[in-house]
Formats: C-alpha cells, sequence, structure tokens
C-alpha cells in the first residue's frame, strides 16, 4: 500500500503537468485582458486581474488518498475546456467554499438516506 506521501507527490506532479497542459494553457489564454499585457478578466465578477486562478466549473471533488482513488480523480483533473474557467483569487475562495458546502450537504443527505 502506498503511503500518504507518495500519494500527495502523485497528486503534486499531476497538477503540475495540468497547469503545462493545452487546455490549462486555453483556459488562461481565453482570460487574458488583450489590451493590458499580463492582465486578466474573472470569467465570475468580470473584473480586471493581474492573477488567474484556473477553476473547475464541476469539482474534482476531495484529493485522492489512496492509490485507487487517484485513478479516478486524475480523469477530473484533466477535463476539457469547457469544465474550467478563469477565476480572481476572491471569487475562487468564494466559489471553493460553496463547492466544499454544497459536497457536504449531499454526503449529509446520503447518510440521512442510509439510516432509513
Amino acid at each position: 500500500m502506498k503511503r500518504r506521501s507518495d500519494i500527495r507527490k502523485l497528486i503534486s506532479k499531476a497538477r503540475e503537468v495540468w497547469r503545462q497542459s493545452e487546455t490549462y494553457q486555453a483556459a488562461k489564454k481565453k482570460c487574458r485582458d488583450r489590451m493590458r499585457s499580463g492582465w486578466f478578466f474573472c470569467e465570475c465578477c468580470f473584473e480586471p486581474t493581474e492573477a488567474i486562478k484556473i477553476d473547475h466549473k464541476i469539482p474534482i471533488g476531495k484529493e485522492p488518498q489512496t492509490l485507487e482513488d487517484f485513478g479516478w480523480w486524475l480523469p477530473k483533473l484533466f477535463c476539457p475546456i469547457t469544465n474550467l474557467q478563469g477565476l480572481r483569487n476572491d471569487c475562487h475562495k468564494r466559489k471553493t467554499k460553496e463547492d466544499k458546502l454544497k459536497m457536504k450537504e449531499s454526503k449529509d443527505e446520503k447518510t440521512k438516506k442510509e439510516m432509513l
């Protein structure tokens, strides 16, 4: 069985490769401000920003804890560009918080159904 530190290394390398992928770069490019070099537009609030985070519209879920989990997580990371958006840091934080809350509510609802 893989140690947790080995899984963390796999996740880190996968994200590194993803950030160099054509899909990631295309998602970043579609947010570029054509008038100002090095600036972007947030796809949520449309505000200009110097830094953009590429976000999965449909969340990829929690990071894998095991090698088996990594197998289902990796294809979600490398999704089509239609599932990617560029967000300012504030918008990304807000969306991530909302996504986590939805996942928790969904998990709580599933637990309730299993108890019935």
